[in-house]
């Protein structure tokens, strides 16, 4: 019977490997820690991501490949790292790195393999990804780095989130005779869960009948092999710092991928010590008990970093929905992003994409779609430009990033202008040059109509810290400059999705301050933000009064319910009067 016909989802092997496999081996394979909380979580969460589907587009022929690090791939997935898989299946990893490399998807061959590097390497080929369990000893370290470099292996990856061993409660009640510092050994009970499972145990002795951690057996200078567990245990454990992780930088000259983030301040820990790339994973539920589901963690960080790095994921995936689900839960948002979160050997694809997007018929729903393109101070941004000039349908507006100088935003309008195009431009303030010289950047376009604070970028060039009171002068001077030159101005958006309170109060206080609206990350933000920012029954009904009082006299100064308001007022009131209008109120 065919494979897809007997197995039809990935659930479905589930139950048929249960019983193929020894307990204290599918514990070892399916279990989590404590009582699976987090394991539970984690499908949990990703079930609920819902996608929303769009039909009557004709035949769809989807292109699911990538380049990632100077790399093709067919699928957007890869194989993760697990220890020892040749205890799961005999000659485990070899099997895993064949499928890969015909495939064209990443393999990532673990420290506590059951086949080494040397093996591994030629098999996946192109495909081959190392992870590393940073050992206490350093040569240790400097010594497998140099192997993996040898045997083919281009990424390195390194896991984090293994400060200790884990419990693995149902590994112990299951007989286990791994997964902690003890020695393996051959036990009554799992001699005989062996001998009641015929088909792992035959396949075991044709594989040679014995489970080595080959990657590391060489360094073990005991020369003790039945004691292997205990030498892992010295040299794997708790062993990795900050200072640590930067000397691997250092040693390792290709791509790092740094596995095992959560928490924020850690992801930026991570990018300063130079990885490239980070997997946002709480080890599959399989270390804390207590982590939070990795696919609510996503979105958080992939907005908290500015789309600044490739963020992948792990840790609940049962099914390619499931890979759909985790694709689509940083893909929410109307700007259609061109800068910091595509890589640079992915630009080119994702420019083409994004200039299609617009030659496609657009909805009417009175949403304006734009475009952020890369700085034209940089190469990126010079080639954004000249694929939107030579496109005969381009964006309705741009989105321009970190601009420093006006002759940034008039060498862009002179382009749009030569080219035929009415592109709309919203220009972002998040430099401190930009900040000096933001009152000529304000004026330098009649296509401007709005700026827009950049928060995270501007609090990096100041060298302070991302909060309101630290900021308020840099927002305050991008207000005054964009209400000199009668824009709109935005504020950078709240990025902790669950503090809806905390959200509304910074609303608040940016509308306080003068800002027409605040940006949104999560489509759940928008009704909180509209509520902060459109004008209330009283306000409106005062701005009219206001505006019927001062067309009726002939002075600067009149009277509206017992207080004396001036002229100048006046320009604020027809803008809460034109906000009203344009919402219908």
């Amino acid at each position: 019977m065919d494979m897809m016909q007997k197995y039809p989802r990935i659930s479905d092997m589930v139950a048929p490997a249960e019983r193929k496999l020894p307990k204290f081996v599918h514990a070892y394979l399916a279990a989590g820690t404590g009582i699976g909380q987090a394991m539970s979580r984690n499908e949990q969460a990703l079930s609920e991501v819902e996608l929303m589907p769009r039909f009557l587009r004709g035949r769809v022929a989807p292109d699911t490949s990538l380049e990632l690090f100077g790399q093709h791939y067919a699928a957007p997935f890869g194989i993760a790292p697990v220890g020892l898989q040749s205890l799961i299946w005999p000659n485990g990893e070899a099997l895993l790195a064949k499928a890969a490399s015909a495939h064209q998807i990443p393999y990532t061959l673990s420290t506590v393999a059951g086949a080494d590097l040397e093996t591994i390497g030629p098999i996946a080929g192109d495909m081959a990804w190392y992870q590393l369990y940073a050992p206490s000893d350093k040569a240790v370290m400097r010594d497998l780095l140099k192997r993996a470099k040898a045997a083919g292996f281009k990424t390195l990856v390194v896991t984090v989130d293994v400060p200790g061993p884990s419990r693995r409660e149902e590994m112990r009640l299951a007989g286990a005779p791994i997964g902690s510092r003890n020695p393996m050994a051959l036990t009554p009970r799992v001699f005989w869960q062996c001998m009641t499972h015929p088909s792992w145990s035959l396949a075991a002795l044709a594989n040679g009948g014995k489970f080595s951690f080959k990657n590391l057996v060489r360094y073990n200078k005991e020369g003790d092999g039945d004691d292997i567990t205990t030498f892992i245990g010295r040299q794997l454990n708790g062993s990795l710092t900050w200072d640590y992780l930067a000397e691997i930088r250092a040693e390792w000259d290709g791509p790092l991928v740094v596995k095992g983030i959560l928490h924020l301040e850690d992801a930026r820990q991570a990018l300063k010590a130079g990885a490239d790339a980070l997997v946002i994973s709480n080890h599959g539920g399989r270390q804390l008990d207590a982590a939070p589901p990795s696919i609510t963690i996503l979105p958080q960080i992939r907005q908290a970093l500015g789309n600044d790095i490739k963020l992948f994921f792990d840790s609940g995936v049962r099914s390619g929905l499931d890979i759909a689900r985790a694709l689509a839960s940083g893909a929410d948002m109307v700007c259609v992003e061109l800068e910091d979160g595509i890589a640079p050997k992915d630009k080119a694809e994702a420019r083409r994409n994004a200039l299609a997007l617009f030659a496609a018929p657009q909805a009417d729903d009175n949403v304006e779609r734009l475009v952020r393109i890369n700085s034209i101070r940089e190469r990126f941004g010079i080639e954004d430009m000249n694929a939107i000039l030579n496109t005969p349908a381009p964006p309705p507006a741009l989105m321009v990033p970190k601009v420093h100088t006006p002759d940034e935003v008039v060498i862009i309008d002179q382009l749009l202008s030569e080219a035929g195009h009415q592109t709309r431009l919203h220009v972002i303030i998040e430099t401190n040059a930009g900040l000096e010289a933001a009152v000529d950047i304000a004026q330098s376009s009649v296509r401007i109509e709005s700026l827009l604070f950049g928060g995270v970028d501007m609090a990096a060039e100041l060298r302070c810290e991302n909060n309101w009171d630290n900021l308020l002068y840099a927002r305050s001077r991008v207000v005054s400059a964009a209400a000199g030159a009668g824009l709109d101005v935005i504020d950078v958006p709240f990025l902790d999705l669950d503090d809806m309170d905390g959200m509304r109060v910074a609303a608040a206080q940016a509308r306080d301050l003068g800002f027409s609206g605040k940006g949104s990350v999560h489509p759940k933000q928008i009704p909180a933000l509209n509520e902060v920012f459109t004008p209330t029954a009283e306000r409106i009904a005062r701005a009219r009064r206001v505006i019927a009082e001062f067309e009726a006299a002939d002075t600067g100064l009149v009277v509206v319910d017992g207080k004396l308001i001036e002229k100048p007022v006046l320009r604020e009131m027809y803008r809460i009067v034109a906000i009203a209008e344009r919402m219908g109120l």
